[in-house]
């Protein structure tokens, strides 16, 4: 989809969205495009263009008051769009369908799910690898995964059921592999289009761009590395920093960033790209303040959803 001298999109055909989602693109003038990915043939990185992952363009506008944010700042969006992680409402300790239904009610945009197989082949939402007995989570049925999680354990069916379109998911795909039957469940259920899919495997955003090229999906850059030899911790860093290799070879979208790698070079350089950025897992005041004022940030992802739901109220005009 081509772009015009001042970074707005043209041409595309609208499609029916989610009323927050469907605004945060209605402002920009913008529709959603099927083509999607993040290559061409001429290897320049390019930006998707989809219902919720809208690339930043430059605000057109005067003067803005100190502490307050221009709508246009955000392509559309009265500021990043939310994304509560693990479906967090800012109430520790509740079980997981009483947590995603607060923070539904509370407003976000987005409610984050991890998607993995258990031992005899149930999708369920859990974001660990291991139990909290230790337990490889992939090793264990779904009625032992029960037995031990408890009201924390959801099957992929359940919360669908749960979410029933009122919100948009953000799918996390924790393992590759079972890419073709996720998202053909997010497709076959009433959350319609209404999702985005993120994988730190490049593998996985291929598969999904290749089944599904209208599904929008994002590369994970930023993964736990604290069981990494030293070396590559660094080899793996800077990989993430200079992310077109594996931005290219995995068409993706957009690119979900770790905060710290999005401080430190990310943001920059999806900006020059023309890629939006979703900016994981920011939980402290002040970062929430920093990155929800940052232009360049399409989509904030936190487990204090209330704050920045609340900062977003305070600081936008």
């Amino acid at each position: 989809q081509p772009f015009d001298e001042r970074g707005e999109a043209v041409g595309g055909p609208c499609e029916k969205q989610h009323p927050r989602i469907a605004a945060h693109q209605n402002q920009c003038g913008r529709c959603t495009d099927r083509s999607g990915g993040a290559g061409d043939d001429d290897n320049r990185v390019q930006a998707g263009h989809g219902p919720s992952v809208a690339a930043y363009r430059p605000a057109q506008q005067g003067p803005i008051p100190p502490g307050m944010v221009s709508k246009r700042d955000y392509c559309g969006s009265v500021s990043p769009l939310i994304s509560a992680h693990r479906g967090s409402c800012g109430v520790a300790g509740l079980p997981a369908a009483e947590r995603y239904d607060r923070a539904i009610a509370l407003g976000v945009d987005y409610v984050e799910l991890d998607v993995r197989r258990t031992a005899d082949r149930m999708l369920v939402n859990y974001h660990d690898d291991f139990t909290p007995s230790r337990h490889p989570t992939s090793s264990l049925t779904y009625a032992e995964l029960k037995a031990e999680l408890g009201a924390e354990l959801l099957t992929l069916a359940e919360l669908l059921d749960l979410v029933a379109g009122r919100v948009g998911l953000h799918v996390d795909l924790k393992e590759p592999g079972d890419e073709g039957e996720i998202v053909r469940t997010l497709l076959a259920h009433r959350a319609g289009g209404q999702f985005v899919v993120t994988s730190g495997e490049v593998v996985s955003i291929r598969a999904v761009k290749d089944l599904f090229p209208e599904v929008q999906a994002g590369l994970t850059l930023g993964t736990d590395l604290r069981d990494m030899h030293a070396w590559a911790t660094m080899t793996e860093r800077l990989a993430e920093l200079f992310p077109g290799d594996r931005l290219k070879r995995s068409r993706a979208d957009f690119v979900a960033a770790h905060q710290q790698l999005a401080r430190i070079r990310l943001l920059r350089y999806c900006k020059r790209k023309r890629l939006p950025v979703w900016v994981w897992t920011v939980d402290e005041d002040s970062e929430i303040a920093r990155f929800m004022a940052d232009p360049r940030v399409t989509t904030l992802v936190t487990n204090r959803p209330d704050v920045a739901l609340r900062l977003r109220a305070a600081t936008t005009i």
